[in-house]
């Protein structure tokens, strides 16, 4: 009998067991319905912020059938005759520096006006014999070697960006006369702004000013 008072006591100890793991380990109905609306709100919200980006995306090309297009000059494009769509170099090109100034590195500009990649200034360092006075010298000079090298290479970058922007600001007339021009493969090629702003300003008339 006292065997069979333990076999009892302990058959009833494991549905206990049991009856606890179950409840810790399945969710309630309520839980389980939050954890749906929860990853249905999730695939909405993502719903919608794909919906956004293309809005955006389609209200940032709106009305801008031309790369680099300047939105203070809305379709206005450098043109060989001065109309409605087309102005004169000159007021499409000072556009776009004013743009540079506001937007891109100082030296991009200052190169776009010189006709050739303006470079940040070195550091002096002290020298005694072809060799630097001190550690502190040696170290100044490389921190401003690296820093410039950063610099020429953003420069380098945005200089690229402004002969896109120049590009698409060209009315098709304008596009097709850079054709024949005898610097006009190398100028493609390299996508070199030195090149294609005196083409610019040589072919389109009404171009008065120095720059």
């Amino acid at each position: 009998q006292e065997e069979s008072f333990l076999q009892h006591i302990l058959s009833i100890a494991i549905v206990a067991l049991m009856s606890t793991e179950n409840e810790t380990t399945s969710p309630a109905a309520g839980d389980d319905k939050t954890g749906n609306n929860a990853g249905s709100n999730q695939r909405s919200g993502n719903k919608n912020k794909n919906k956004q980006k293309k809005q955006n995306h389609q209200h940032n090309t709106a009305g801008s059938s031309f790369k680099g297009a300047i939105p203070e000059l809305g379709a206005i494009t450098i043109g060989d005759t001065p109309s409605q769509t087309n102005g004169y170099f000159v007021t499409v090109d000072r556009a776009i520096r004013n743009r540079i100034g506001r937007e891109m590195h100082e030296l991009s500009l200052k190169s776009l006006e010189g006709g050739e990649l303006a470079k940040p200034e070195e550091y002096q360092a002290k020298m005694v014999d072809g060799s630097f006075e001190n550690e502190m010298e040696k170290m100044k000079y490389e921190i401003n070697y690296k820093e410039n090298l950063r610099i020429e290479g953003l420069v380098k970058k945005e200089l690229f960006q402004i002969f896109h922007i120049y590009i698409g600001q060209c009315s098709d007339q304008v596009k097709a006369s850079l054709k024949e021009h005898a610097d006009y493969e190398e100028m493609v090629t390299s996508k070199n702004v030195f090149l294609l702003r005196p083409m610019l300003k040589n072919l389109t008339v009404g171009f008065n000013e120095t720059k």
